[in-house]
């Protein structure tokens, strides 16, 4: 599957207020409506699967450092992100910078919680 497809599925998945949680296929389906139940299936359970790694492994020490904690040095956070990023990646090569810092932050607004 495209890159550009998993990642507007990604977003879509990410979404707050009504669709949290929620599969993405009918969303997705209106996006890209050349893609079969089959793929729309397909691209939901590996975006859910993402967003739930990345969220979890955001809240997850040493990956995760609270928005009071005071970071003595920028290198900690950079290391720290570059962590987060190279295990996403790992599992899911697809996923853009962007939707890794909007995972990154709702894993940490949760973990927060």
């Amino acid at each position: 599957m495209k890159t550009h497809i998993l990642n507007t599925g990604l977003d879509l998945a990410m979404e707050w207020g009504e669709h949290w949680l929620h599969p993405i296929q009918t969303r997705l389906a209106s996006l890209f409506p050349e893609l079969n139940g089959e793929e729309l299936d397909y691209c939901n359970e590996i975006c859910q699967a993402a967003m739930h790694m990345g969220c979890d492994l955001a809240g997850e020490p040493p990956l995760y450092l609270p928005t009071s904690e005071v970071i003595p040095e920028k290198r900690t956070m950079t290391r720290v992100w570059k962590n987060y990023c190279q295990q996403m990646k790992a599992q899911h090569p697809w996923i853009s910078e962007a939707n890794l810092e909007k995972m990154y932050s709702q894993g940490r607004y949760h973990a927060l919680k």
